[in-house]
C-alpha cells in the first residue's frame, strides 16, 4: 500500500524535496481537476499511469492513479500552495484489490512538492526519480526519470 501511495504522490505531484525554480513563473493554482500521464516499462511490461487529482478552493483534494483504466488507489485530504511548494496534508489513500474492490482508508504522511511555470490551464512539479525508488525498484523500471512534468487542467 505505501508504494503505491508513494508512486501516486510522486506521479501526481512530484517528489519531497526540490529543484530550484530559479524564477520561474509561479502563481496561485487554480482550484479545478488536472491529470498527469507518464509511460513506462516496468519489468518489461508497458504501462500507461493516469493520475488526476481535483483541487477544491475550500482546500479540499480528492485524487485516483490508474493504470490504463484500471484504478490502482483513490487518495483525499487538504491541499495548500505556498509560493513555489504545494503541500498536501490529512492524507488518507486506498488501494484497489485485484477482485476490483477497495481496501480500507489508511493515513499517509504529508507531502510537500516543487512546482513552477504555473498557468490557468497546466503546472509543473519536479520528480525525483532516486529518491522516490530504491535501486532495486530503479533497475525494474525503463522510461521514467528525474525533472520535470506537467499536469493539465482538464476542467473546474
Amino acid at each position: 500500500m505505501l508504494r503505491v501511495f508513494m508512486l501516486f504522490t510522486v506521479l501526481l505531484a512530484g517528489c519531497m524535496g526540490g529543484e530550484d525554480v530559479g524564477g520561474a513563473n509561479v502563481t496561485g493554482i487554480r482550484p479545478g481537476l488536472y491529470e498527469a500521464r507518464e509511460n513506462l516499462s516496468y519489468s518489461g511490461v508497458f504501462l500507461e499511469l493516469v493520475s488526476q487529482i481535483t483541487l477544491k478552493a475550500d482546500g479540499a483534494y480528492a485524487g485516483s492513479m490508474y493504470i490504463g483504466n484500471r484504478p490502482m488507489i483513490e487518495a483525499k485530504g487538504k491541499w495548500s500552495q505556498g509560493g513555489a511548494s504545494l503541500f498536501y496534508t490529512e492524507i488518507l489513500a486506498r488501494e484497489a484489490n485485484e477482485d476490483g474492490t477497495w481496501g480500507p482508508w489508511q493515513a499517509g504522511n504529508s507531502e510537500s512538492d516543487q512546482i513552477r511555470n504555473v498557468t490557468p490551464t497546466s503546472y509543473q512539479y519536479y520528480f525525483d526519480f532516486e529518491k522516490a525508488f530504491s535501486a532495486e525498484e530503479r533497475a525494474q523500471i525503463e522510461g521514467l526519470q528525474s525533472g520535470w512534468r506537467t499536469c493539465n487542467r482538464l476542467s473546474d
